[in-house]
């Protein structure tokens, strides 16, 4: 017995209208789809306009994903194997020569590319351990690079160096936003892995370079890890 107004409406629908035991009133436009009346309702819609109005794409909502390194190795004229720890810059007691080959410290990630694969990436950070004892005191900068290598095998090949992340001291455990198109090209195969690389300079007599660090790596309590924002949806 109640009574409806329908006005000025649109959309689309299995069941525009249905009236039973009652009365609708419809004017102006009204949303497609089937009209019922049973129960003696009435509908009332002699000069509707019906409208279906505009599709609203789905929008995917952005997902963060965590990523700990797989793998950790250093580079230095060869792989290393007396450590896992990821190293910058380079150590040594006779103090600069030209012949010095610098760390290249790398880290890989395996799960990333198969799930981030064809996804847009909104941010990203990478979040670091620095070991107690390894260089100066205060705190230096990281150096950030995208090496071509998908394991530890060849010279480790940079494709792109992004440069000072910030900087980190003895002990600390720092998040560093990195750039979207670091982990991009991780996503899409683009680049094999990331590492970090100070470029070398003449430190003098100095016992080590400026930016010589030591993270902790996978044999560690403290794996380096990305945090990423990303969005698998056609619309994201």
């Amino acid at each position: 017995m109640g009574t409806g107004v329908v006005k000025n409406c649109k959309g689309s629908c299995t069941w525009a209208m249905v009236a039973y035991s009652g009365i609708i009133f419809a004017t102006g436009t009204v949303p497609t789809g089937a009209r019922s009346a049973g129960e003696s309702g009435q509908i009332f819609a002699g000069s509707v306009i019906t409208d279906g109005g505009s599709v609203t794409p789905v929008v995917t909502p952005d997902t963060t994903g965590t990523f700990y390194a797989s793998a950790t190795k250093s580079w230095r004229g060869s792989w290393r194997s007396d450590t896992l720890d990821v190293v910058q810059g380079v150590y040594s007691d006779s103090g600069y020569k030209s012949s010095l080959n610098w760390n290249r410290g790398c880290m890989w990630f395996g799960t990333l590319k198969s799930t981030l694969s064809g996804a847009t990436i909104k941010s990203a950070s990478l979040t670091l351990f620095r070991k107690t004892g390894s260089g100066a005191g205060s705190a230096k900068n990281v150096y950030l690079c995208a090496i071509a290598n998908t394991s530890a095998s060849g010279t480790p090949g940079i494709l792109a160096n992004y440069g000072a992340l910030g900087t980190i001291g003895r002990g600390q455990t720092v998040t560093f936003a990195i750039p979207v198109a670091a982990v991009q090209g991780l996503a899409d195969g683009t680049f094999g892995g990331l590492c970090l690389y100070e470029t070398p300079y003449n430190f003098g007599s100095s016992t080590y370079s400026s930016g010589y660090m030591r993270m902790g790596g996978t044999d560690s309590g403290s794996v380096p890890y990305l945090t990423v924002v990303y969005n698998s949806g056609a619309n994201g």
